[in-house]
């Protein structure tokens, strides 16, 4: 019985402590800055098997050479708990991330979009983060410029020296920074905590169980 107590606690703590990794879900779009490749405005030209091909209009944000990228099983968000598929001469913004297999889309951003107008575009979903991700996009929170900022402020957090932006931000963009900042902060320290007291725990049970 206390073979299987111990089992038991194991799973819980190791649970806890592969969750305390884990993004919080009100920060994906702000997350994205730090943990997604690329942001792009683009227009669907082909879909093949389960992989559909965008020509990119914009990289928003992230270095991206190529012309198109192909992402698998492409779903836009279009409200919470529902998603519509893509078609051929479909606009949309992306946030993609790198893979082992190539790019896969960032927790769910993705939509349709009426436009490829960067400042004007309106994204066809009611989703929060995807509302969200609509703001800083046409805001142009979205940037290299943002994401070099932010870099700037976690490393001077950090106690290294690093060279100023290359240009100004605006307050709006400067509050962004330091929330993702502070953000990051904090999810460093929670995650340390609790891996620290799972561990803990874990060693007396070994010893006392």
């Amino acid at each position: 019985m206390k073979r299987k107590g111990l089992m038991f606690l194991n799973i819980i703590l190791w649970l806890c402590i592969i969750n305390s990794f884990s993004v919080l879900a009100g920060d994906v779009p702000e997350s994205a800055l730090l943990n997604a490749d690329y942001c792009f405005i683009g227009e669907v030209q082909s879909i093949e098997d389960s992989f559909t091909i965008i020509r990119i209009h914009e990289v928003v944000f992230g270095h991206y050479s190529e012309d198109t990228i192909k992402l698998p099983d492409l779903k836009y968000t279009v409200a919470i708990g529902k998603t519509s598929l893509p078609k051929v001469g479909d606009y949309c913004a992306v946030v993609v991330k790198k893979s082992s297999d190539g790019y896969v889309v960032y927790s769910e951003l993705a939509a349709e979009s009426d436009s490829l107008d960067r400042e004007t575009l309106k994204l066809k979903s009611t989703q929060e983060f995807v509302v969200r991700m609509n703001e800083y996009i046409n805001n142009g929170h979205y940037s290299n410029q943002t994401i070099e900022e932010i870099n700037i402020r976690i490393n001077e957090s950090k106690g290294f020296v690093t060279a100023a932006p290359s240009t100004p931000i605006n307050n709006e963009t400067a509050n962004i920074v330091e929330e993702t900042v502070e953000n990051s902060s904090n999810d460093t320290d929670q995650n340390s905590e609790t891996v620290l007291t799972a561990l803990c725990v874990w060693l007396w049970l070994l010893c006392f169980c």
